[in-house]
């Protein structure tokens, strides 16, 4: 049974116009909003149809291609640089700069290259874990860096088998220690050089015993950088539509999509506070809301479940490039 009452009277009527108003007031506001919005899409020049190109889609094939070829070796893409360490302790670990897959996605030549470089580093690793085994020694960390250019360097971290043969008196230890390294170091990078020429930029030799002996020279130098970060960054807070756009868009699981939101909560906390402190203005709070709206909007369309190895891939790619 339905029930239909017509009711009329001036006060029923001012409330209706009162509602009308605030309907109107608050369409208009999302309207401005979408428009803002707009602006701020244009503004930052940023397309979210298309977040990877074809050619570097394409050079991160080609190295899982490798990564299938040569068994033991573990590729990633990141921006390491020389001294830096990456990836884990069981594989040799490949990291290649972000801005060089679109040379391995398009140039025949570069991906020859490539491969022969992959190939000789992975059995130079190999001699060097056996080297190191005679000595007495387990290498517990081994990789290769490859730059935009193409330019090669290492690292290796490496301890004693038998951890009651490390010296007791830690000042004659170190300078044992300085020199075996020196040693090890100018060996290894001149076979390298050798192969590399100037395409070489380093290898870095660490042992395990370097932990105790510059223990206090590292954290000053990690002090030190935490400094320089933090007169960098204080002053001006800005939103990286571009990168935060990318990762939405190559984001095929909900744990994907919720990781990016958490971001952006975080973000819009710091644009807050920026706010309040002249660091930035309502336009930095407008690209957080069109950012966390493209995100509730992408949420539907992607999967509840776990991420594949190369989805995994294409979204840790999306927030380099």
């Amino acid at each position: 049974m339905s029930i239909i009452s017509n009711v009329s009277g001036s006060g029923l009527n001012a409330q209706n116009a009162h509602r009308l108003k605030d309907i109107q007031r608050a369409e208009g506001a999302e309207e401005n909003a979408k428009k803002r919005m707009e602006r701020n899409r244009e503004k930052e020049g940023v397309s979210y149809e298309k977040t990877i190109s074809d050619s570097v889609t394409a050079g991160l094939a080609f190295m899982q291609g490798l990564e299938k070829q040569f068994g033991g070796t573990k590729f990633f893409v990141g921006t390491v640089s020389y001294g830096q360490t990456y990836g884990n302790s069981m594989d040799t670990n490949f990291v290649v700069n972000p801005q060089f897959l679109d040379k391995l996605g398009t140039d025949e030549a570069v991906r020859k290259q490539f491969e022969e470089d992959v190939k000789y580093l992975t059995d130079f690793s190999e001699r060097f874990r056996k080297q190191q085994l005679a000595s007495g020694r387990e290498i517990v960390n081994q990789g290769w860096f490859c730059d935009e250019n193409g330019n090669w360097g290492g690292w290796s971290v490496g301890r004693p088998i038998n951890q009651n043969s490390v010296l007791q008196d830690m000042t004659d230890s170190a300078e044992k220690i300085r020199k075996e390294k020196f040693v090890e170091r100018e060996k290894a990078e001149a076979e390298l050089k050798e192969h590399f020429g100037d395409r070489f930029k380093g290898f870095s030799v660490k042992w395990a015993e370097d932990d105790k002996t510059g223990e206090s020279e590292g954290t000053k130098d990690r002090e030190a950088s935490s400094d320089e970060e933090s007169e960098t960054v204080s002053g001006k807070v800005g939103v990286n539509v571009g990168k935060t756009a990318r990762k939405i868009s190559a984001a095929k699981t909900k744990e994907q999509l919720r990781m990016v939101m958490a971001e952006i909560k975080s973000d819009a906390q710091v644009v807050k506070a920026g706010i309040e402190k002249g660091w930035c203005d309502e336009t930095e709070l407008d690209k957080v809301e069109m950012l966390m709206s493209m995100a509730q909007n992408r949420m539907g369309q992607v999967e509840d479940r776990e991420a594949t190895p190369e989805e995994e891939s294409m979204f840790t790619l999306a927030s380099l490039l």
